[in-house]
């Protein structure tokens, strides 16, 4: 009812309305007024005004209510100088570490990691909005990234790659055939049957002398590297399905598997080589891939050591001493068990046989 109540009104409204228009002169179109452009703000000129202004300087106001800089500096001392100064403290022991290892970061490649950082982000965001979002300042984020710089630099001295990491890598070529879905159990056997018969012809002109990268490229229904003649790259364990994996790593170099179901299809797989007898070229972008995938694992601990030999001296939030490791309980003493004397056997006596009673 309260529904029905309301488009009435809204009913009325919009009647009352449309006869004012109707009943009104013509007037000429307003002009589109141009939209405002958002005034950009200089975080420098704010920054040195607020550092030169009294405590009693006002910094915000709600109904009238004053929040002066004082009250600011309060809170920020309480809420976020301990964990700023423990960021700085951790920027201090990175950089000193990397000049002791001889490691710089140019502004070249702070420059780069910001490119690659605005990439990731929807085309219609701004850098610094983006930022803002996040509780980063643009000083920050830049600082923030040099010091990651530097512990990349200063990690991969520290990691040696040996053939062992570079051969659990294989490269790979498939021919794809998709098996597609069907409305019905029936009808999506029926497209695997399908699919099955289109690889196993494929697989019978290979066989039959059809080089396998010109059958990717005739054949393959992965759009993604048929031009490529199905050419997949290096990979490991983990990246691709597990059927996939099972038979590509079974293989040996240049070997063609059977046909491969897997949830994408069946596939012919051809492995090309394994990651130890790759390329130069091959093997520096391998070196890359693995590097980053080490550091992953090895930045905390180093992190951690780092921080455990370094000496810190914190004046704002001191390390409070360690609890003393509690006393284990002491031993309870082992029960007293009184030992009786045995008891003292009684003499023993013979047995004499019974005398046969007396007959007269």
């Amino acid at each position: 009812m309260r529904r029905i109540m309301l488009l009435m009104v809204v009913a009325v409204v919009l009647v009352v309305l449309s006869a004012a228009v109707w009943a009104a002169p013509a007037k000429k179109p307003a002009a589109a007024k141009k939209p405002v452009a958002a005034k950009k703000v200089d975080r420098a000129a704010l920054l040195a005004k607020f550092k030169a202004s009294p405590p009693s300087a006002v910094v915000a106001t709600v109904n009238g209510e004053k929040i002066t800089k004082a009250q600011l500096l309060d809170s920020l001392w309480d809420w976020q100088a301990p964990a700023a100064l423990d960021e700085l403290i951790q920027q201090k022991i990175i950089q000193q570490e990397a000049t002791k290892k001889g490691v710089k970061v140019t502004q070249a490649e702070i420059d780069q990691r910001v490119v690659e950082t605005k990439k990731r982000m929807p085309p219609d965001q701004e850098f610094d909005e983006a930022l803002a979002r996040y509780g980063y300042t643009k000083a920050r984020f830049l600082s923030g990234t040099k010091t990651g710089l530097m512990i990349e630099g200063v990690v991969k001295k520290e990691i040696k790659l040996a053939d062992a990491d570079f051969a659990q890598f294989i490269k790979a070529s498939h021919i794809l055939i998709r098996i597609p879905y069907g409305k019905d159990e029936e009808e999506r056997k029926k497209n695997e049957a399908t699919a099955k018969e289109k690889i196993d012809k494929i697989a019978a002109e290979i066989k039959g002398g059809l080089d396998f990268n010109e059958a990717a490229k005739k054949y393959s229904e992965d759009e993604t590297n048929k031009d490529k003649g199905g050419d997949l790259g290096l990979f490991k364990r983990g990246k691709m399905a597990p059927e996939f994996e099972n038979a590509a790593f079974a293989l040996k170099p240049g070997d063609i598997s059977e046909p491969v179901k897997t949830s994408y299809g069946f596939h012919l797989i051809k492995l090309d080589n394994t990651g130890n007898k790759a390329s130069a070229a091959e093997k520096k972008d391998l070196s890359d891939q693995v590097i980053k995938e080490q550091m992953s694992t090895k930045v905390p601990q180093w992190l951690q050591n780092l921080r455990a030999n370094a000496k810190i001296e914190n004046y704002i939030s001191p390390k409070l001493p360690e609890p003393p490791a509690p006393k284990p309980p002491a031993p309870r003493p082992a029960p007293k068990i009184e030992m009786k004397p045995a008891p003292k056997a009684e003499p023993k006596t013979e047995a004499k046989p019974a005398e046969a009673p007396k007959t007269e």
